[in-house]
């Protein structure tokens, strides 16, 4: 469904009746600009000097379409039978609220590359104009003295915020930015913590599909939205043939309408409704792994992530357990919390494995990695809590032919913030998805 300003009671009264079913939301947003000319991202940019420059986009352009997916989980009422997935999807022109009083006629940047791109997808600059639906913060209500008429799309984001749904996004946490410079306020945190505390009065927790491209562990080529989805499309296919349960995805009527039968790329409301499919074959293939990927967001030409501490982890992990079938995490627990038990058995339950201990680090030299690992270190920092300590964690890959593989564990992840390198010397008798005891130490 498209929202303009003419039509905006209609689509917010329709969002807000779908909004207490749905178990998550996705969203896109189509801007007027996404960097600086002079300051392109590089390698040795540190997590604060990247995060500051985002900041300083979100600040400076806007948005001129935002697109939101509704997902809902519909149980099958035949005895065995497979549950749909239902996907609503809304795309709005969206434009700043215009004050009567000084200082209340924004001003924003743009870029000639980002408007010909956006016109090259057939974006409508007079509806952006002309009809976009107006928005202000929350700061702004009471200067403006709103009305709840006047507030315009304010009343769509605060819905959403009551409703506590996690919210998943494609390509870092440059929408998220852009989302709570709109709504909430005009000078964004200044750290990842004080990012966090935002985030977390909106959202109970956030998952990046861009981040799960590689977290997963499945090998995909693309991290391109449209090219991800395909890859995922057939990846899932394959792992259906092998058993996987399949999905059923559903499109709402107006949903299928707009989007059922054509390709709109690059439009908000598609993109957001790509991202919901591409989100649910992920979780649906690899649902520990997407667990573990939640709060990671991606950062172009980066080997680092921008982290968001979940307000609910638990409702990251049941929100997995629900698209996959199966128990991620656990009720009252959190999966980190089953990561770190003690040594009486292994996380699942099953015995505890030998231990693996890294104290005999590899050196980098004295292998041949390929250009997928070279992106990943051998060991995950400098600057480890204890290189004494045991963590647990779960093998996620070896490479027989490579004689290497990696280990995936959230408590050295938050430490380190990648995978544990790990050499066929050290592997034992263990296989992927095996859960291990381990030691980590530094490589030199």
């Amino acid at each position: 469904m498209e929202g303009r300003a003419s039509n905006f009671d209609d689509v917010l009264a329709e969002f807000k009746e779908r909004l207490p079913h749905a178990d998550f939301v996705t969203v896109d947003l189509k801007l007027t600009g996404v960097d600086f000319e002079e300051e392109v991202d590089d390698y040795l940019d540190t997590v604060a000097c990247r995060y500051k420059r985002l900041c300083r986009i979100a600040e400076q352009y806007t948005p001129m379409q935002i697109g939101f997916t509704l997902g809902r989980v519909v149980e099958s009422s035949k005895p065995g039978g497979n549950s749909q997935l239902e996907l609503s999807s809304y795309n709005i022109y969206c434009f700043p609220h215009v004050g009567t009083e000084p200082g209340d006629d924004p001003c924003f940047f743009c870029r000639a590359s980002a408007l010909q791109f956006n016109a090259s997808h057939n974006l409508d600059f007079n509806a952006w104009i002309k009809d976009g639906v107006r928005y202000m913060r929350r700061e702004d209500e009471q200067r403006y003295l709103a009305t709840p008429e006047s507030q315009g799309l304010l009343r769509l984001w605060k819905s959403l915020c009551e409703a506590r749904l996690p919210l998943v996004v494609h390509g870092g946490p440059m929408d998220l930015l852009f989302l709570l410079r709109c709504f909430e306020c005009k000078r964004l945190p200044q750290s990842e913590a004080e990012l966090s505390a935002l985030v977390q009065k909106c959202f109970p927790c956030v998952f990046d599909t861009a981040h799960l491209h590689t977290a997963v562990g499945l090998h995909f080529n693309s991290k391109a939205l449209m090219p991800f989805l395909e890859e995922a499309r057939a990846r899932h296919a394959q792992m259906v043939e092998q058993g996987l349960p399949p999905l059923n995805f559903v499109l709402e009527p107006t949903t299928e309408k707009r989007y059922g039968c054509a390709s709109v790329a690059h439009e908000a409301g598609y993109d957001s409704l790509a991202t919901a499919e591409l989100f649910t074959l992920l979780v649906s293939m690899a649902p520990d792994q997407v667990l573990q990927g939640e709060g990671r967001q991606f950062l172009y030409r980066s080997k680092t992530r921008i982290i968001l501490d979940a307000a609910k982890p638990s409702v990251a992990a049941a929100l997995c357990s629900k698209l996959s079938g199966q128990q991620v995490g656990a009720d009252d627990e959190s999966l980190e919390s089953r990561l770190l038990r003690s040594d009486m058995g292994s996380p699942t339950g099953t015995p505890p494995s030998t231990p693996v201990s890294f104290m005999s680090p590899v050196s980098a030299s004295s292998l041949e990695l390929d250009s997928a690992c070279q992106s990943s270190p051998i060991v995950m920092g400098r600057e480890p809590c204890s290189q004494r300590s045991y963590f647990h964690g779960q093998v996620k890959c070896f490479y027989p032919d490579k004689g290497y593989g990696f280990v995936t564990c959230l408590q050295s992840l938050k430490i380190y913030g990648r995978d544990v390198f790990l050499h066929s010397k050290q592997l034992g008798d263990c296989t992927t998805g095996d859960w291990i005891k381990f030691i980590v130490d530094l490589n030199a």
